[in-house]
């Protein structure tokens, strides 16, 4: 007997039940609410935080200690649960709630327009940093042209459609990453954005660049784009400050001398895009989502650091 349809109107259910009685709560609920259910998590979902811990090590071996370490693991679910719960919040509510909780003019918003006064589309440097689905829904209010979100299909069909409603509420598009090629190129022809999150894993398609000291599978479709139709790439970040807001950056804009080597550009813009990432996370890595397998896809002969985690 197949359960999946049952399993999925549950599911549905459920986001449909969280959608219409979260958003009536005080903001400062949320918060507190999210942060809660952040410090649950990092109890409960013991694999996963094994797998960030794996990954601190990989990033900062023996400069932090495992205090550290393990605090800056629990920061990290309190920020992903309060940023879902964010998004519940903002369900149905009008321009200015969204804008309410977004610091007033984003860093480099300049640098983002001129971006799009070249008429050829804008590649957006994104990563799971942060809040960067609600960074997508509030870019879509700032009078530019729309943003296509490259997004993979979820397993439960009623709740990609639900989901993709929300993110697209500001006029946002959505592109599968399934066959995305052509999507893309007609965005960027159409002088649309094209946001694009670069620190997964890339099981399929991938090239290896360093990422904190370790070679790690990466989408090579923002350098291959970028090349391709001299689209400028302006990285883009949406992370909590002190009062409850998210703080916006733009920028810099990444700037690359191309070769006569197509694959060597390809491999090391990738890289020069993988390099700003980790920056800003060393910066502050309590906003960085730890708990995610980057580096599950190894180079022929290098074992799998996450082989004894069952997730």
């Amino acid at each position: 007997m197949n359960l999946k349809p049952l399993r999925y109107r549950f599911e549905y259910t459920i986001f449909l039940i969280l959608s219409s009685l979260i958003p009536i709560l005080p903001r400062r609920w949320i918060i507190f609410i999210g942060k809660i259910l952040g410090i649950l998590g990092y109890h409960i979902l013991g694999q996963r935080s094994k797998i960030a811990l794996i990954n601190l090590d990989i990033a900062f071996k023996d400069n932090k200690s495992l205090i550290e370490k393990e605090r800056i693991i629990k920061n990290s679910f309190k920020n992903f649960t309060v940023g879902l719960l964010d998004l519940l919040w903002l369900n149905g509510r009008k321009e200015r709630n969204i804008k309410d909780i977004i610091e007033a003019d984003p860093a480099g918003i300049k640098l983002l327009k001129k971006a799009f006064d070249k008429g050829r589309g804008v590649l957006l440097l994104g990563s799971h940093y942060g809040n960067w689905e609600i960074l997508g829904i509030y870019q879509g209010y700032l009078k530019l042209p729309p943003v296509n979100l490259i997004t993979r299909r979820l397993d439960n069909p009623y709740l990609d459609k639900c989901v993709n409603y929300h993110r697209c509420i500001s006029g946002n598009k959505i592109i599968y990453k399934h066959n995305a090629t052509r999507g893309i190129l007609r965005a960027l022809r159409r002088n649309e954005g094209v946001a694009i999150l670069v620190d997964q894993n890339t099981a399929k398609g991938g090239i290896f660049v360093n990422f904190f000291g370790l070679p790690a599978a990466t989408t090579r479709a923002v350098a291959t784009f970028a090349l391709a139709t001299k689209a400028p790439i302006i990285p883009t970040t949406c992370y909590p400050i002190e009062g409850g807001k998210y703080k916006v950056v733009y920028g810099p804009e990444i700037v690359f001398k191309e070769t006569d080597n197509n694959k060597i550009d390809i491999h090391n813009l990738t890289q020069i895009c993988s390099d700003f990432i980790e920056d800003y996370i060393r910066e502050s890595p309590d906003y960085w989502l730890w708990g995610h397998r980057r580096f599950k896809t190894r180079p022929p002969g290098e074992k799998n650091p996450y082989r004894r985690c069952k997730v």
